[in-house]
């Protein structure tokens, strides 16, 4: 992407230095410059300082329910700076769309994103539905992404550098598209403004007490990340940014993948590495300004946390002790009614899921969960995948005991790429299809719809 030709004084950059016009005051400018200039820096101090002083204030919402007043801000002029992306025409979805991420804007609002078209080369394309996903128009696409790491067979969570690969929407004219960059909107998807943030990459951007806060990860290549993992909180304005860090921590190992779960009161950090790798990079739970090492102690037997699913409440439910063989893995299920402070075993190995893929874990209420295994990745073995691997696993117990979904439409054989929630629904997506999957009864049956070609 284009780098912003000039970035206003009060603009964090991403390394902590002199601004370049601060350095080339001159002793010989007048006494009046320099005062105007000292005078600048003071008040870029305190609004930073009026960004920062409170970040966790205690307000409570919802994905899809309106956040502070901060981030409901004007989109930017018409015709700016090249951080900007203008305005597109509405048009259809393009008939090969494949989507790659979603998410609930509230009011019946849904947001994509996915590989569509950009004059025969593929890129990132943000698409709408206003009907509760009955129908879709495709918004703005980003030409100038990155999209190396974006098709094909496997595409890691990691993208490179100018990647967009993930969306989320804080009401239907606020969201952002993440990845190796991030970009935010205030009028629905219309115009991008591009976001100064720390870091190489953007791994997931969350709403926790009413606040929009982005998980970033430093030195980052080829699909891993060796650094620190920030968190962040955006601001809003016309110029959006990411404020100073309110916590960091740095994982034994490289990662790559990391998440942001919330848990009622709780945030916590996950970083992932290959499924079967042994590897254990680290998982944290927000405490004040700092990342405290979550520890679920013996109720995982030492092993690490493979996925952790959070809801309204401070009720937390996970698994982990993975076991890896040719065709299946086993997990076991734990939970946490103190948002991560302590963890008690729910059922040892009691999880099954066909080996391919890493794990996805959803709760729409604590006690209802949907695990998933899959996604755009072959078998750990090279094993041929058939409709009887089900990738979907269903608990209505609070994850003591599991059974397959069963009825509705098969779910694809190469798996699904990831679960969530949508108020007391669960959706589930897979870039081999490209398609939205929906369950309105807590898992039990799935069936798809096509986000490709609509509006056409």
């Amino acid at each position: 992407m284009t780098p912003p030709s000039e970035q206003a004084p009060c603009t964090p950059a991403r390394e902590r230095r002199v601004p370049g016009w601060l350095r080339r005051l001159a002793p010989q400018r007048s006494w009046i410059a320099q005062l105007a200039a000292f005078g600048a820096i003071g008040l870029c101090l305190i609004g930073a300082w009026t960004i920062v002083r409170d970040p966790f204030a205690p307000t409570g919402v919802a994905q899809g329910e309106t956040v502070a007043d901060a981030q409901q801000a004007q989109p930017p002029a018409p015709g700016g700076a090249a951080d900007v992306e203008g305005e597109q025409t509405i048009s259809a979805v393009d008939k090969k769309f494949v989507l790659w991420s979603v998410t609930n804007a509230g009011d019946d609002t849904l947001f994509g994103l996915g590989e569509g078209d950009c004059s025969g080369t593929p890129c990132p394309a943000l698409v709408r539905s206003t009907d509760d996903g009955k129908t879709w128009t495709q918004m703005h696409t980003f030409s100038s992404a990155d999209t190396s790491a974006a098709t094909g067979a496997t595409q890691p969570r990691v993208q490179p550098a100018g990647a967009l690969s993930e969306v989320l929407f804080t009401s239907p004219t606020t969201g952002y598209v993440y990845g190796g960059d991030l970009w935010a909107t205030h009028d629905g998807g219309r115009t991008f403004t591009h976001v100064e943030h720390p870091g190489s990459n953007v791994l997931d951007v969350v709403v926790h007490d009413k606040q929009t806060l982005a998980l970033t990860a430093s030195g980052c290549i080829q699909g891993t990340c060796s650094g620190r993992l920030e968190i962040s909180r955006l601001g809003g304005g016309d110029t959006p940014r990411l404020a100073q860090t309110i916590a960091a921590a740095t994982p034994t190992s490289q990662i790559d993948a990391a998440d942001l779960v919330v848990g009622g009161d709780s945030l916590i950090v996950l970083a992932g590495n290959e499924p079967g790798s042994g590897d254990a990079p680290g998982a944290w739970r927000l405490a004040g300004d700092s990342l405290a090492p979550l520890n679920p102690g013996s109720a995982c037997s030492g092993k690490p946390f493979s996925a952790i699913a959070g809801n309204g409440t401070n009720r937390l439910v996970a698994v982990c002790d993975e076991a890896v063989s040719a065709k299946t893995t086993s997990f076991t299920t734990v939970t946490s009614t103190d948002g991560g402070g302590t963890w008690q075993l729910l059922g040892t190995g009691n999880l099954s899921l066909p080996t391919q893929g890493g794990i996805s874990l959803a709760t729409s209420d604590g006690e209802h969960i949907v695990a998933a295994s899959g996604g755009p990745r072959t078998a750990a073995d090279a094993t041929t995948r058939t409709s009887d691997d089900n990738p979907l696993r269903v608990s209505s117990d609070g994850g003591r005991s599991w059974s397959e979904s069963s009825g509705g439409e098969d779910a694809p054989t190469g798996g699904m790429d990831d679960v969530r929630t949508l108020g007391q629904e669960f959706l589930a997506l897979s870039r081999t299809d490209g398609e939205l999957w929906r369950s309105s009864d807590r898992g039990g049956r799935w069936t798809h719809t096509s986000v490709a070609g609509h509006g056409g």
